[in-house]
């Protein structure tokens, strides 16, 4: 492992550019801008959240079971059991004929389909089921105050797997509720909806009866004519009229016979467009449902386009919420704000441009299809318009003969004409009488009955979303609250958020290896070869620049307590000793002194004695087993002393301690909570900041380095216990650092025996 961690510097830090231009003389690197940019841009939202995880998910774990568990059963056993009932229906995607094509065909089945499923559910159905007695007698349907409206929640139509089975389902707390609403419901449909058609059918089958009546009354007319006629010419044999007047009477009856085919189809064209009408009348006044509208709007770019965009803002504004501090946050969030405002007004107004777009693109299909039935039925009556002109011009050619023999043939052609009139509608008669015998497009298969168990699936259903909901409602709110604390969890954190030089990674060293390091369990000096190593960079780093500048006196202090102060500087002190350096360790923690207990010396006299000049200089200081450190504890007195220092005793204080020992380790107390270390701070060549992964707090180290700044002290970097990411190096070396710990232990020995 290197004596000393590369030095980097964020770009995006509040401090780093300040810090570079006052320690580096304003040289900016541009290659480490560049490379801490893209860093912080590859690195994930979800990483402070995994970090919140990996300290809470034992609490996390546990109060995620008992709120999901408890959510989950109260759910279970406080929902009212409800019964769901359900009938079935078929609706065919083409008309089933006995012998010919049915003429009530729909363009397309979905259409047809999803406008059956609006008539089920529409308003005036549902008054008619609200009519029957078995559900207007129900105590639920007295007791609410729109009764249609609480049957509108209730029922459900879906088509299982996409088939022609239409499922009509309904749930209530009573079972016998639940039956009979479906059932009414469905009566209602089949009365008010489905028979419709059938009356049309109905309706054309007596129109043509009708017609059938009237013209075989006018058939039986002519040929009572014609007889008279004949008896009177006492014959009615067309031979023996002339060659050429035959011709001109044939002529004339082909052409009387086409014009009425053409009569015939235009009536068959006429009684079809009116059902037509009638079905795009209604098909119209149907509302575009919600389904129908997303499924046309996924097809359209711009709509995608737009919900993109404001997924895109959204994500934006949660990560300027976790990333950026409050003001800058709040300068974005405006024109984010802004931006999403115009994007959802955008999007809602595409929205209704594709409503009004696919109820156009409906209309235009039942416009279309009218206007080629209108088109057909211009063209037979323009057809009809043309045999009349050819049968009168062909009558006055046939008239040109006269005689009484032209009356006869005319009477035989018209009555030929109304013979195969009546053949042809009575034939359509016969296949209309036929097909309304066949089956119905939309058949009852299942009436609902009264269900013996309940709903068990929705209840588990609803169960199991409270379960989830209740386990991760209070998991993300303990991380959230952890988030927002902004611990610090590695030491890229202090670099890239508040501009900090780490001078050295520390690993996590348990309580038991320090407070018995000095045992010869190898575990134990295992961890103490490890601590002193990962502290020789910081160490290193000090030498070197005590080389270039000033810098003997150091105070070694953190933002909030507990935060591994004194370890580091009982460390660094003894690592400065063991390098052949005169060390003076201080403990000017006042209110919670702790080196003494530490390393096993007397409480006082110290500090406090000093500054209060109840003794000597050489009396306070006290040896230890390392020859070069010298330890000043705090005292063996509370009293707080710290006024002396600006009666001129604190100048002669330290100047005394800079002229005896080459380093100074002053180990203070925390800069937030007390002022103490301030004070103190301002005596000193540099402050080295320790910071504990889990602990610290990124806005507890950022304030503590703005008071630092305020006072124009020199902050050399930090220091990064509890971390994790040399962890694979320590691994490698752990024989050396057993051997080198034994070793020390051993020149301890030696050298405290020599000096006995």
């Amino acid at each position: 492992m290197s004596d000393q961690l590369p030095v980097t510097r964020n770009p995006s830090g509040p401090a780093s550019r300040q810090y570079a231009d006052i320690h580096y003389g304003g040289v900016w690197d541009a290659q480490y801008a560049a490379a801490w940019s893209a860093e912080e841009k590859s690195r994930s939202p979800l990483t402070a959240y995994w970090h919140a995880f990996r300290r809470y998910w034992a609490a996390a774990t546990v109060l995620a079971i008992l709120c999901g568990s408890s959510a989950g059963l109260a759910t279970w056993y406080l929902l009212p059991q409800k019964f769901t009932a359900s009938a079935l229906l078929r609706i065919a995607a083409n008309p089933e004929p006995i012998l010919f094509n049915n003429a009530f065909q729909s363009a397309s089945y979905e259409i047809y389909r999803s406008t059956q499923q609006q008539y089920l559910t529409s308003r005036y159905v549902l008054l008619a089921a609200l009519r029957q007695p078995q559900v207007a007698e129900l105590a639920t349907v007295r007791e609410e105050p729109d009764p249609v409206a609480w049957i509108q929640r209730g029922v459900r139509v879906r088509f299982p797997g996409n088939s022609e089975l239409m499922e009509v389902s309904f749930t209530a707390q009573r079972p016998e509720e639940a039956a009979a609403v479906v059932n009414a419901v469905v009566d209602a449909y089949l009365q008010e909806v489905v028979s419709v058609e059938l009356a049309d059918r109905r309706q054309r089958l007596d129109d043509l009866d009708q017609l059938y009546s009237e013209k075989e009354a006018e058939l039986r007319k002519r040929r009572n004519d014609l007889m008279q006629l004949a008896e009177q010419l006492q014959t009615s044999d067309a031979e023996s009229l002339s060659l050429r007047e035959r011709s001109a009477l044939q002529r004339f009856s082909a052409f009387r016979q086409e014009l009425a085919n053409i009569q015939m189809s235009i009536l068959r064209a006429q009684a079809e467009m009116k059902i037509r009408e009638a079905w795009a009348n209604e098909a119209l006044q149907i509302p575009v449902s919600e389904q129908d509208l997303e499924l046309f709007a996924r097809n359209d770019p711009t709509y995608a386009r737009l919900q993109n965009q404001i997924e895109a803002i959204h994500m934006r504004l949660n990560e300027l919420g976790r990333t950026a501090r409050p003001e800058i946050a709040q300068q974005f969030a405006v024109r984010y704000q802004q931006e999403l405002t115009k994007a959802t007004e955008s999007l809602e107004k595409r929205r209704t441009e594709l409503l009004e777009e696919l109820r156009r693109r409906r209309r235009q299909a039942v416009e279309d299809e009218l206007a080629e039935h209108k088109f057909r039925l211009s063209v037979l009556m323009q057809q009809q318009q043309e045999l009349e002109k050819e049968v009168e011009a062909a009558r006055q050619e046939a008239e040109k003969f006269g005689g009484r023999s032209l009356d006869v043939e005319m009477m035989w052609a018209e009555t030929r004409i109304l013979e195969n009139l009546v053949q042809r509608i009575g034939d359509e008669r016969q296949k209309l009488a036929i097909e309304l015998r066949s089956r119905p497009r939309v058949t009852l298969l299942q009436r609902a009955f009264a269900p013996v168990l309940p709903d068990q699936e929705r209840r588990l259903q609803l169960a199991i979303f409270a379960a989830v909901f209740g386990m991760a409602i209070p998991v993300f709110g303990l991380l959230w609250m952890d988030v927002r604390r902004r611990r610090v969890s590695t030491s890229d954190e202090l670099v890239q958020n508040v501009g900090l030089e780490v001078l050295a990674r520390v690993p996590q060293i348990p309580a038991k290896a320090l407070a018995n390091g000095r045992t010869g369990h190898p575990k134990y000096q295992l961890w103490r070869g490890v601590l002193a190593e990962s502290t020789k960079s910081l160490i290193a780093r000090l030498i070197r620049e005590n080389q270039t500048q000033c810098l003997r006196m150091i105070v070694v202090t953190s933002a909030e307590p507990a935060e591994g102060k004194t370890t580091v500087a009982c460390q660094l002190a003894l690592g400065l000793a063991r390098l052949g350096h005169s060390t003076l360790l201080v403990d000017f923690d006042l209110h919670r002194p702790a080196i003494g207990r530490l390393l096993g010396l007397a409480s006082g006299p110290g500090v406090v004695e000093l500054l209060q000049g109840e003794v000597e200089f050489e009396a306070a200081i006290q040896r230890t087993e390392e020859p070069l450190l010298h330890v000043l504890p705090g005292g063996a007195k509370k009293g707080i002393a710290l006024h002396r220092l600006f009666d001129g005793v604190g100048q002669e204080f330290f100047a005394r301690l800079r002229n005896d020992f080459e380093y100074v380790i002053i180990d203070c107390s925390p800069l937030l909570p007390v002022a103490d270390g301030r004070f103190i701070s301002m005596f000193a060549d540099g402050v080295v900041l320790t910071t504990r992964r889990d602990v610290s707090r990124l806005s507890s180290v950022l304030n503590a380095w703005e008071v630092l700044r305020s006072l124009r002290v020199r902050v050399i970097g930090a220091v990064f216990l509890g971390s994790t990411e040399d962890r694979y190096y320590y691994r490698r070396y752990e024989r050396y650092y057993v051997v080198a710990a034994a070793l020390d232990k051993e020149m301890e020995s030696t050298d405290h025996s020599s000096e006995v």
